[in-house]
This record gives structure tokens, C-alpha cells and sequence, in this order.
């Protein structure tokens, strides 16, 4: 087991037994990594809406103060899990992408891991694509364009995908792109 893994399941020991709240609480290595860890865990049980940032700071054992060292606000919280898996996605779908066998499949085997990641990080997912996301936020519209960004980049990876195949005459190019990609 990793040192840091070893840390995450000392971090996770201490939020199950109550160690580190109500006046005992400890410093993390990564108070934005916990903050976030904290936050979509909240976020699978309760949905976006249903935590406030105080009570991610008490889940991930930190003063309610605490997020501000790194989040404006809720909404700069809930962005950042989206850049962070949005780049997850990403990286999921070009994996895919890469270890196919160089056929029209290797569409098919993008499909299967855009699926296995909704399916595995189902929270994540939920969040990444809730037009809260943005209707809340009071973040300045460049963390917006941010997180717009992330998400076309998970689309560029599948529409080269797509463009690749046509080129090599796998698919058929009488259909564009856009329209395979979301079909």
C-alpha cells in the first residue's frame, strides 16, 4: 500500500470514528483534496443542492472555515469537482481510444467507457452535466468558460475518434460526426 494511500484510509478512519471534529480537529495534507472528497460524497447522498460548505468543512473534519483558504463559495467548490472529473472523463475516453484495435470498435469501446465512468462515478457524473452548475455560481465567468471547456474537450476526444474512423473508411462519412457522437 502507497504513503498515500495509506493517508486516505487514515483520513477516512478519522471521519468514520469522529476523530479530527468538534475541537479536535487535524491539518491535512491536502485540504482541497478532503474539501472535494467531502463534497461528493455529500453531493451522492444528498444531490448539489442538499449540503452547504459548512457542512463539508465539518465532513471532511475542518473548521467551517476551512473551504475559504480554497473556495470563494460552494459554487467554486462544486466547479472544481467538475474540472477534476470532467479531466477524469477525458482521460478515460482517450485510454479507450488508445487501446482499441484500430477499427470502427474503437467508437464502441469509447461508448463502453463514457458509460463504465457514469456508471463508477455516478455522483461525479450527475454533477458534471447539472445546469446548476452554472446558475449558482458566482464565480467569474473565465472558472465558467473552465468548466465549458473541460466538457468540450471530453467531446473532442470522441469526435476525433469519430473523424479518425471516417478517414479510414470504418464509418461511414455520409453522417457528421456531431450527430454519431450523440447517438
Amino acid at each position: 500500500m502507497s504513503l498515500e494511500d495509506q493517508q486516505n484510509e487514515h483520513d477516512e478512519q478519522n471521519r468514520q470514528t469522529g476523530e479530527g471534529k468538534e475541537g479536535r480537529q487535524y491539518h491535512h495534507g491536502d485540504l482541497r483534496r478532503a474539501l472535494l472528497d467531502a463534497a461528493l460524497h455529500l453531493a451522492s447522498e444528498r444531490g448539489i443542492a442538499g449540503f452547504t460548505l459548512r457542512e463539508v468543512a465539518r465532513q471532511a473534519g475542518v473548521s467551517h472555515n476551512a473551504p475559504y483558504h480554497h473556495f470563494a463559495d460552494k459554487a467554486a467548490l462544486v466547479e472544481a469537482l467538475a474540472l477534476e472529473n470532467f479531466g477524469l472523463l477525458t482521460a478515460d475516453l482517450r485510454a479507450a481510444y488508445e487501446g482499441a484495435p484500430g477499427t470502427a470498435l474503437d467508437v464502441l469501446a469509447m461508448g463502453v467507457a463514457y458509460v463504465q465512468f457514469a456508471l463508477q462515478h455516478a455522483a461525479a457524473f450527475r454533477l458534471m452535466f447539472r445546469p446548476e452548475l452554472h446558475q449558482h455560481s458566482h464565480a467569474d465567468a473565465l472558472e465558467d468558460d473552465a468548466v465549458a471547456q473541460a466538457g468540450d474537450a471530453a467531446y473532442r476526444v470522441l469526435l476525433d475518434a469519430i473523424a479518425a474512423a471516417q478517414q479510414a473508411g470504418l464509418i461511414a462519412t455520409s453522417v457528421d460526426n456531431q450527430i454519431l457522437a450523440v447517438t
